[in-house]
């Protein structure tokens, strides 16, 4: 994708999904009102998102970042899968996610052992 991706402020109605895309430019989300994102394969030069809200997932898997991964103040009603992403922030930070909120609690390693008695 050559120049710059702006969904700044965008609201969609149903999924985005940019599957292994690569990116001249960071996009931008600042503030995007989605149902579920998708970046699962994509090349970027970082990803500016502050204040996106996501009602469902965000899916980041295999991603390769070589900027900031900025995600400041998102909420999002899922969860956030980063499997095999390579997040380099080059001189900076790899990933900003200060503030961010999502609805999905993380899933422990091994389920807890009630003893009865």
């Amino acid at each position: 994708i050559s120049g710059e991706l702006n969904l700044h402020f965008a609201k969609a109605r149903s999924r985005t999904a940019l599957h292994t895309c690569y990116f001249a430019d960071r996009p931008d989300l600042t503030q995007a009102r989605l149902q579920q994102l998708c970046l699962d394969g994509s090349h970027l030069p970082g990803l500016l998102a502050h204040g996106m809200v996501a009602k469902g997932d965000v899916f980041l898997c295999n991603l390769h970042a070589t900027g900031t991964v900025d995600v400041t103040a998102a909420q999002i009603g899922g969860q956030v899968s980063c499997e095999g992403a390579v997040l380099d922030g080059k001189d900076g930070r790899a990933l900003n996610a200060q503030g961010v909120t999502t609805g999905q609690r993380p899933v422990p390693a091994q389920p807890a052992r009630h003893q009865h008695g």
